[in-house]
């Protein structure tokens, strides 16, 4: 959106601080492409209009944006405050049974006794339930990085 530029520089002051209080624009290059002049007549301008106190706020050290002090809040109501607002959780309990049941195998896999069943050995039982624990934990941890937590408001 390029403006055509005002003729003079009251025009130009009060293009720059519509931009700044209404657009919330901060670019100094922005501004001086939408009005048409170059961007050490912008800098100028937004200097007698913070000397004026017409603008409140700072440029940066290079002079590439401005930042306004003036904080506007929402008029929009928070979710948490909203009648009827409740945190949803998800139901975690296949994650928790699989961590538990991994945790289990793990700690089969270190207490196993040292015996020989049949062409296995203890090392070989070891490592499967070794393997068997990693994989129910990192599959149960998969499984609740999945869900995320929302707020629900009941409209009645």
């Amino acid at each position: 959106m390029t403006l055509t530029a005002p003729k003079n520089k009251e025009e130009l002051k009060q293009e720059i601080v519509k931009m700044v209080n209404e657009y919330m624009l901060s670019s100094i290059m922005e501004m001086s492409d939408r009005l048409g002049i170059d961007h050490d007549t912008t800098v100028e301008i937004i200097n007698d209009l913070l000397n004026s106190g017409e603008l409140k706020g700072r440029l940066d050290l290079d002079n590439g944006r401005f930042f306004n002090n003036r904080i506007s809040v929402s008029g929009a109501p928070a979710v948490e405050d909203a009648p009827g607002a409740k945190v949803v959780q998800p139901d975690l309990t296949i994650t928790k049974n699989a961590i538990i049941i991994g945790l289990i195998a793990l700690a089969i896999a270190y207490l196993f006794p040292n015996v020989s069943i049949g062409h296995l050995n203890a090392m070989d039982i070891r490592g499967i339930f070794l393997l068997l624990a990693i994989g129910f934990i990192i599959g149960g941890l998969i499984y609740a990085s999945r869900f995320e937590t929302k707020i629900v408001v009941e409209r009645n």
